[in-house]
């Protein structure tokens, strides 16, 4: 993973290339650092990265998973819930999706992913250990993705 320290495009691809060669003509056309305070969302199961970001990236790319993964069209809007800026981001259901009187408030589908979750939607805590469960993944930072990546290589 050192290409996600170079300097410049050009020379992440060059680092690219060299260690992953067997992906080197599938670089794609544009690489950035991935900075020390952007997290990244990963799929447990296959490894895959869903995304890289900051806190609102992070949001979208889980509302639109939970859109890909729900047999209904409503997802509730999320927030980011984070004590320390060092620690791991949290994602709640924004309280307006759970006010009877909001209009982004929906009992089929809150019923649908209380059934789904099988946890109350009310229940910050256990929604987001649930959520990460049901979509099978895992907020990483730089460094444990690295680790991840190693601990895969070693299976």
């Amino acid at each position: 993973m050192s290409f996600l320290y170079a300097r410049t495009i050009t020379e992440a691809i060059k680092r690219f290339q060299g260690i992953y060669t067997q992906y080197a003509e599938q670089v794609p056309f544009y690489i950035r650092e991935v900075h020390t305070n952007e997290k990244i969302i990963i799929d447990t199961d296959t490894g895959e990265v869903h995304c890289i970001g900051d806190n609102n990236m992070l949001r979208k790319c889980l509302e639109n998973l939970m859109h890909s993964h729900t047999p209904i069209n409503w997802v509730p809007l999320l927030e980011t819930h984070q004590n320390i800026i060092q620690e791991p981001p949290s994602f709640i259901i924004d309280t307006a999706c759970l006010s009877k009187d909001s209009s982004l408030y929906n009992k089929i589908g809150i019923d649908m992913w209380e059934n789904t979750l099988q946890i109350s939607l009310y229940s910050h805590g256990e929604f987001w250990n649930a959520l990460k469960r049901f979509l099978q993944i895992e907020i990483l930072s730089v460094c444990e993705l690295e680790q991840f990546i190693k601990g895969k290589r070693s299976l």
